[in-house]
Parts: C-alpha cells; sequence; structure tokens
C-alpha cells in the first residue's frame, strides 16, 4: 500500500442514539449493506449500550456517509410511538423466523415494532414511525398475531 492510500482513508463517527438503528440497518440490514457497498465503506453499529457509529473507508465517502446517517436520523428522531398489547405468546407470531415477520412490516410501512425480550413476559409491544404510517402497521401486527402460519 501506498503512502496515497493512508492519505485518502478516514475514519468517522456519528453519535446517533439507538431506537434509530433500524431505520440505519433497514430490514435485513439492507440499507446498512447498500450504504457499505455503494460508498465502500466499513460501517460498525455497535451492538449494545453505545450509540457511536464508526464509518471506515475513503475520507470523502466516509463523510457523504456520515451526511447520510445524520439525515436518516433527523428524518426519524421525532416519530410517533404507540403501544398494543398481545399475549406474550403470540409474540413469535409477529416476529417470525429470524425476524422476517418484523423485517417486512418494517420493509412495507416503515414503522419499527419493538417486541419484548422472550425472558420477559410482557404483553406490551411498542410501534414507532411517522403517525400517518402507524395504524398499517399495527394493522398488520394484529394480523400477524393471529395467524398461525
Amino acid at each position: 500500500m501506498s503512502k496515497n492510500y493512508f492519505a485518502t482513508q478516514a475514519i468517522g463517527t456519528i453519535c446517533i442514539p439507538q431506537n434509530i438503528y433500524p431505520w440505519i440497518c433497514g430490514p435485513a440490514n439492507e440499507n446498512l449493506d447498500h450504504l457499505q457497498n455503494q460508498y465502500k465503506v466499513k460501517i460498525n453499529i455497535p451492538l449494545a449500550n453505545g450509540d457511536k457509529i464508526v464509518i471506515n473507508g475513503e475520507r470523502k465517502n466516509v463523510y457523504k456517509v456520515v451526511e447520510i446517517l445524520k439525515q436518516i436520523y433527523d428524518s426519524k428522531k421525532n416519530v410517533a410511538a404507540i403501544t398494543c398489547s398481545i399475549p406474550h405468546v403470540q409474540h413469535l407470531y409477529i416476529h417470525g423466523i429470524r425476524r422476517s415477520g418484523l423485517d417486512e412490516i418494517l420493509r412495507q410501512t416503515d414503522v419499527v415494532i419493538e417486541i419484548p425480550p422472550e425472558n420477559e413476559n410482557s404483553d406490551v409491544i411498542m410501534l414507532r414511525g411517522e403517525t400517518s404510517k402507524l395504524s398499517a402497521a399495527l394493522s398488520l401486527v394484529y394480523q400477524r398475531a393471529t395467524s398461525i402460519s
């Protein structure tokens, strides 16, 4: 590797709350994969207890990705949230296999569905997204909760 290579590389960081990560990653990590492939960067999102996203790659692309992440944050930071109560035993139907149900609802409505972990005996599910899209997402949640497919 030449000196020029290192001169063109950069590491960028941006602090974004974890509640925004589902929109950054997208359903089945599609948005994250697209950003990494399009801009030839590596985006490291903390798995837990952190809000600092680190981007590595060519300097100009790192700056572009930081700007895109800021735009996602700005568009999602004030979304509405509603809760609904669905019996804990039905959460698996909503969740689906390998999050496929949650990913599909996010893909269709741009609404994030938060289901409590299996070890929590809670019936409360939270939906976060634009007000105009929450009812469609809630309908899909109830539809999935009552299906046995």
